[in-house]
């Protein structure tokens, strides 16, 4: 980017060679000489002032940075927060010893195709059935994950409640629903743990969804 500061219809012309010779009054000359060249100054301090101005707004724009009248606003973003976004992976701590079991390659491997943290994942297994595939819940959920037919049959599953119970495909769909709750919960643990204990819409932490989430908290500190 090139720039050319030069005064507004001001030349060297317009400055007097001569006072005594071109002005009668000396005195009169020599202030509007000074005049004449302190507009011009004036003029170059502007454009500079401009250039730099311009100049900033654009590395703003690049950068993140927000200008704002009275002061300099920045965002700050975790490395985890920033990984979190669509078409980078996710962050993965060491699998606590408690979390290891026969299904983790099961779980990692889904979790990883839905974009879950795997560390979530186990520890939402665990606490939905401490990793017992035949595990049955009292409002009919099943599974591994204790997923409702009639809610993996509103994500696409045509299969059988019986076939629900195979491991691989109850992890299937069970992480489909939870990779749409860490969504729609911004990554956060909590709120994850809410919309899928509670369902997509829960907005608002109920005592049974936050002791979910306690347990899970605990286990993910190993």
């Amino acid at each position: 980017m090139g720039l050319s500061i030069e005064a507004d219809n001001i030349n060297d012309e317009d400055f007097p060679k001569d006072c005594s010779r071109d002005f009668p009054d000396v005195r009169l000359c020599v202030s509007m000489t000074g005049c004449l060249r302190a507009w011009r100054l004036f003029l170059l301090m502007r454009r500079v002032i401009f250039a730099v101005s311009a100049c900033i707004s654009m590395l703003a724009a690049q950068t993140g940075i927000v200008v704002a009248k009275d002061d300099v606003k920045t965002r700050t973003v975790t490395l985890e927060t920033y990984f979190r976004k669509p078409g980078y992976p996710i962050p993965e701590r060491t699998l606590p010893a408690t979390l290891k079991n026969d299904y983790s390659d099961l779980i990692v491997k889904y979790a990883k195709r839905y974009g879950v943290p795997t560390n979530l994942a186990h520890a939402v297994v665990a606490v939905e059935s401490r990793f017992n595939p035949k595990a049955r819940g009292s409002a009919g959920e099943v599974g591994l994950m204790q997923i409702k037919p009639a809610t993996a049959r509103m994500m696409g599953y045509r299969g059988t409640v019986k076939a629900l119970y195979d491991p691989e495909t109850n992890i299937r769909w069970g992480m489909q629903y939870l990779a749409t709750a860490h969504q729609l919960g911004g990554g956060e643990v909590c709120s994850t743990i809410l919309r899928y204990n509670a369902g997509h819409a829960a907005t608002r932490m109920n005592p049974v969804s936050k002791a979910y989430c306690g347990k899970v908290q605990a286990l993910l500190q190993g």
